[in-house]
């Protein structure tokens, strides 16, 4: 299936969601960055992603597309699951002799249905832009832990997703694993699918590694799957039990308050000198 804009907006059906399409040139000065980017960079079925890229000044949109030679479109198709920025011939031959300076493009699309996608455009000539961005539609998505985090051994860790597909109702049944060698092998957190809940409390276990991943999987659906943008740590805390009662591997002033609960307190039920 394809989907058609011109300086404009389409409202396209593609595969039982509403995709729009709409390009249009910046006004006035140089867009903010010299490439092309998208925002958000990582969307979910429901949103619908914005793009700007860079490119020469022009005394107007018309005269942009005449030496474009064509007319700036995007294409959306669904089975390839390419998003297509190209200029439609034949160009405009002749422009009003206007000053409405503009510079790049802007537009948006979407939303688009789970998988991953490429938005793109293959340049035919010197004033068009080539360039390829790669990103995944989720349908889930991983929360916690998605990159960086540092979970000490043996302490008590909320996992959490969300599933784009419920409106936040979490209506199906989760696989959960983790790794601790970047994807190379996936351990099971549970061996039964975790259901009706986008959460849940892991004990994180006795391993040391950064190279850690998780993994949420639609047990009835192993395409529907998210894992961590990048890997974490989990590591053995060298703190001794008595310097940190409160477990999380850090001395701070929630340790300083659980010692003084215990001030003056004796736990010798034998000592008639105790102070309860």
């Amino acid at each position: 299936m394809l989907a058609l804009a011109s300086a404009g907006a389409l409202v396209a059906s593609l595969a039982q969601a509403e995709v729009v399409a709409e390009v249009d040139w910046h006004d006035g000065e140089m867009p903010p960055s010299e490439t092309w980017i998208i925002e958000p960079v990582d969307p979910n079925i429901h949103e619908i992603v914005s793009f700007s890229g860079p490119g020469e000044l022009f005394s107007n949109a018309c005269y942009a597309e005449m030496r474009m030679m064509g007319i700036v479109t995007i294409a959306v198709h669904s089975r390839s699951r390419t998003v297509e920025l190209w200029f439609e011939p034949p160009g405009p031959w002749g422009c009003p002799g206007i000053y409405d300076p503009v510079c790049g493009l802007e537009g948006r699309f979407g939303p688009l249905t789970e998988g991953d996608w490429v938005f793109f455009c293959d340049g035919q000539g010197p004033y068009q832009p080539d360039f390829t961005i790669a990103f995944h539609v989720h349908a889930v998505k991983l929360v916690h832990p998605n990159a960086g985090e540092a979970l000490p051994q043996g302490s008590a860790y909320t996992i959490e997703w969300a599933d784009f597909r419920g409106d936040g109702n979490c209506p199906a049944s989760y696989l959960l694993d983790y790794s601790s060698d970047t994807g190379a092998n996936w351990i099971p957190v549970e061996q039964n699918a975790v259901s009706n809940t986008c959460s849940y409390e892991w004990v994180v276990p006795a391993i040391d590694s950064n190279q850690c991943l998780f993994r949420v999987t639609d047990a009835n659906d192993p395409n529907v799957s998210d894992t961590s943008d990048a890997a974490f740590t989990i590591y053995e805390c060298t703190l001794p039990a008595f310097a940190d009662p409160s477990g999380d591997c850090l001395v701070n002033m929630a340790d300083l308050v659980i010692w003084t609960a215990y001030w003056l307190q004796c736990g010798n039920p034998y000592d008639p000198t105790c102070l309860q």
